[in-house]
């Protein structure tokens, strides 16, 4: 009987030994990663909305969307690549990426979705090279339909993100 305590004692005591050299493992200091390429705050900002000069520009096509999606499908991102090719030769134009929905869906969720998909359109065109203070955002929603039909051609004719542009004003 005291065999069997002393054996039990031995054990207990080897395991209380073996976990305090093992409980606390030395924390590992995980360092931020850098950015691949520094954009300053500048280069991020919308540029002002102020006035109605925004103009369609030809050259800048029109984005569609699947049915409740603000997802760049591989056409659309063709798409957007020509258009960063045209406004990194013209580098004096600002634009404006509205957002746009079929009529199915409530006023207020549109608008959310428009606006994802505007900037959806921004985020991508930036990644491209093009300045974000460049590229205004705006949603309309349901509000700006081009084509007033109810079937799905017309339907899927307003899943877009427009992009229209402007000579900036002067400072």
């Amino acid at each position: 009987m005291v065999k069997k305590v002393f054996i039990t004692a031995i054990i207990v005591f080897f395991v209380v030994v073996n976990l305090m050299f093992t409980g606390c493992a030395k924390k590992q200091v995980i360092k931020p990663l850098q950015p691949m390429a520094p954009v300053t705050e500048t280069e991020m900002e919308e540029p002002s909305l102020r006035g109605k000069d925004y103009i369609t520009v030809p050259q800048l096509e029109t984005v569609y969307f699947e049915y409740d999606d603000a997802t760049l499908k591989t056409e659309a991102r063709d798409i957007l690549a020509k258009n960063a090719k045209w406004l990194k030769e013209n580098t004096e134009v600002e634009i404006i990426v509205e957002g746009h929905c079929d009529e199915r869906g409530t006023t207020d969720y549109n608008l959310a979705l428009g606006d994802r998909r505007a900037k959806s359109i921004r985020n991508y065109l930036i990644r491209l090279g093009i300045k974000g203070n460049r590229i205004a955002t705006i949603s309309y929603g349901e509000e700006k339909p081009v084509d007033l039909r109810n079937n799905e051609a017309a339907w899927a004719k307003n899943r877009r993100g427009e992009l229209l542009g402007r000579i900036p004003p002067k400072k």
